[in-house]
């Protein structure tokens, strides 16, 4: 674009006759030149520009994600039953085996949970709440197999064993979740 500027300058400057025309040429040039010293300053301050946006812009995206991270450790709800079964025993006290697989949806390792697994039938009645306080190793979008066994004393709980599986709905509610990173997160 420089070069058809400056060749359309040229060739109208080359029309003129008069002795003026040299003194005005040397001044146009002049301008000419200052005027592309100008524009390659301003290219330069623009890929400037360009590279500190493109840092902003890193600074930004970092910053999200440790936001996201931080809003992720901020819920409870991130530890998830994926899976689970039990096995009635019908002995003098009643009780159950279980096994459950919890999810870790968090960002961070857990090395400890505290909570309950709550045991729900089809109505949302909770028929059994087990109490868990363990040391564990999760990390983040792994899961781990926890197994257990609750004595049924109440006769809702015992109500278990006619219960089947696929009418049950089983979650894990944290008192409190231990990160690898020596976070503490507590639920209420």
């Amino acid at each position: 674009m420089r070069k058809i500027f400056f060749a359309l300058v040229a060739g109208s400057l080359l029309f003129a006759a008069n002795s003026d025309t040299d003194k005005k040429l040397d001044l146009i040039l002049q301008k000419l030149n200052q005027l592309e010293q100008k524009v390659n300053q301003k290219d330069k301050e623009i890929e400037t520009l360009k590279k500190e946006l493109k840092q902003q812009q890193t600074q930004l995206k970092k910053q999200e994600i440790n936001t996201k991270k931080e809003f992720a450790v901020k819920s409870c709800d991130n530890l998830k039953v994926t899976a689970f079964n039990y096995k009635y025993h019908d002995n003098v006290l009643p009780y159950i085996t279980f096994k459950i697989t919890i999810k870790n949806n968090y960002p961070y390792e857990i090395t400890k949970i505290n909570g309950n697994i709550y045991f729900d039938d089809k109505d949302g009645t909770t028929m059994i709440k087990h109490f868990i306080n363990r040391k564990i190793s999760i990390k983040p979008n792994e899961s781990v197999t926890i197994s257990g066994q609750h004595m049924l004393v109440t006769e809702i709980e015992k109500m278990m064993k006619d219960e089947k599986p696929t009418d049950l709905k089983v979650y894990f509610d944290p008192t409190y979740l231990i990160f690898a990173n020596g976070h503490k997160l507590e639920c209420f």
